[in-house]
């Protein structure tokens, strides 16, 4: 998500605990917790949350969907190598897909033509990659399903 403010979004949080702890994740132990260790459901949890309080909040100019771009690649091609354990992304192949979304999201830009990829993605995998990050992009509180 973008916001049109930073520095007076953070402020308007502080003086509201109550609505900030619907948006954070409380830590790993939670994780689990509150979302059964169901990454739908925590995808579900979290498209609920946006479309209740980020989407009506006129300070956020833009969603960046990387939630939508990771669970479009795990309906897609079950890809597990997306997650270190189940629920933070990975460091080359989650972060990858993030950049990508936060790049199409921010600036607009055909991500098509984007060539660097880490050596372990191999390039049918990285199509797969770009046409969920586009998807996301399009429809980003909604999973596309293959």
């Amino acid at each position: 998500m973008i916001v049109r403010d930073v520095n007076n979004y953070i402020g308007v949080y502080e003086d509201n605990e109550r609505e900030h702890e619907h948006i954070k994740l409380k830590g790993d132990y939670e994780v689990d917790k509150e979302y059964h260790k169901d990454p739908m459901f925590m995808y579900e949890s979290i498209v609920n949350n946006v479309k209740e309080y980020i989407v009506p909040n006129k300070d956020f100019i833009k969603i960046i969907p990387n939630g939508t771009s990771n669970i479009n690649v795990r309906e897609y091609i079950k890809d597990k190598l997306l997650f270190r354990d189940g629920f933070h992304l990975s460091y080359q192949f989650g972060r990858f897909l993030a950049g990508l979304t936060a790049v199409m999201a921010i600036t607009g830009k055909d991500i098509s033509k984007v060539k660097f990829h880490p050596a372990e993605i191999d390039e049918a995998t990285i199509e797969i990659y770009k046409k969920c990050v586009v998807d996301a992009i399009n429809k980003p509180l909604e999973v596309t399903r293959r």
